[in-house]
């Protein structure tokens, strides 16, 4: 397995900064509410530097369901295999 470079971590972690900054935007003002410019401030970043990572509002919320996914099939796995 090849490890990440710096510069792939620092983009994971802008990355997942990003994906926090929206969820708790989403959460406030709702999906249709809420703006790339609402994102991108609540992030401390430029919406140029949000677009660098992510296509749109939409590719956001996709993110954040894959990262929840994950999360939640990975908590079943592990439940699994305790039993």
């Amino acid at each position: 397995m090849q490890e990440q470079s710096i510069k792939e971590k620092r983009g994971q972690k802008r990355e997942n900064e990003i994906l926090d900054a929206a969820q708790e935007v989403f959460t406030e003002k709702g999906f249709h509410g809420a703006t790339v410019n609402d994102i991108a401030d609540r992030a401390l970043i430029s919406k140029f530097t949000l677009y660098k990572h992510f296509d749109s509002k939409d590719a956001i919320l996709n993110a954040i369901l894959s990262r929840g996914y994950e999360i939640l099939t990975g908590g079943v796995a592990k439940r699994i295999k305790d039993i």
